[in-house]
């Protein structure tokens, strides 16, 4: 059986076509490159990316590409609030990584991190008032027993209208996101110093895809094909979820229900 694919995951698989047409108006060059991070609004109509250190923003079905922010500094990976008005993203505004905010439409930019290290945004919570990220703050004693654990980060959620932030995790979850009840949480998991843009991994460090229950504190591994699995997104009902993976032989979308009626498609 196989699964209608909804539109904004259509997006997805569309998003490098889409970005190549509209960055022939950001560059005079036949061929804008490294236009990357491609996030896809709530309502399925715009795209935001990174390009050149700024972060754009564009039709999905086409366009001209609108600059959002404008700095020296580098801009990078934009992620929607959930009424699809604001805009998260990192930038080294300040010498490190930090997490912004910004007006979908352009506008001041709000810091919200500042914290020496590296601070990278995942999502925003389902309400809009946070934004979950992964930084290497503060590890538990018994991660010290991996001899680089400093490298490997822990999850952090901090307030969009400012204030300090909250350790979620200690665990090393990426591109985390919440259910709309903020009751489950799905992530891919890293647990080495392997490069995540390695094609054909499948050693044992190769990411898996895990669901965490806020409620019980329980953890369940939900995707473990023996090669690496990214970008986990919740399906429609949120009794599955979508994510990346090589299975096919490249990356591709694939489908994974979550109660173990059957298996990836």
């Amino acid at each position: 059986m196989t699964h209608p694919v909804p539109s904004r995951l259509t997006l997805l698989v569309t998003m490098a076509l889409l970005l190549l047409v509209a960055g022939t108006t950001l560059a005079k060059d036949d061929g804008p490159l490294w236009l990357r991070h491609p996030a896809v609004s709530p309502d399925g109509q715009t795209v935001a990316f990174d390009f050149h250190g700024d972060l754009f923003t564009v039709p999905a079905s086409g366009g001209v590409a609108t600059r959002v922010t404008v700095h020296d500094a580098h801009d990078r990976q934009p992620m929607w609030s959930p009424d699809g008005k604001h805009l998260a993203f990192a930038s080294d505004r300040f010498g490190n990584w930090d997490v912004f905010v910004v007006p979908a439409a352009g506008g001041p930019v709000q810091r919200l991190t500042y914290h020496s290290g590296a601070d990278t945004p995942c999502s925003f919570t389902p309400d809009g008032k946070n934004v979950l990220f992964t930084a290497t703050r503060l590890d538990v004693a018994k991660h010290a027993e991996f001899p680089h654990y400093r490298a490997l980060p822990e999850l952090y959620s901090v307030p969009v209208a400012g204030g300090r932030p909250t350790q979620v995790l200690t665990v090393p979850a990426m591109e985390a996101v919440y259910d709309s009840k903020q009751q489950r949480l799905l992530y891919s998991e890293n647990t080495s110093l392997e490069d995540e843009m390695r094609k054909h991994n499948v050693s044992a460090f190769a990411r898996d895809i895990w669901l965490w229950d806020v409620k019980t504190g329980n953890f369940r591994r939900v995707a473990s094909f023996a090669g690496g699995e990214f970008t986990p997104v919740w399906d429609v009902d949120e009794t599955g979820f979508y994510y990346l993976n090589e299975k096919s032989g490249d990356f591709n979308v694939w489908h994974m229900p979550l109660d173990g009626s059957g298996q990836a498609r």
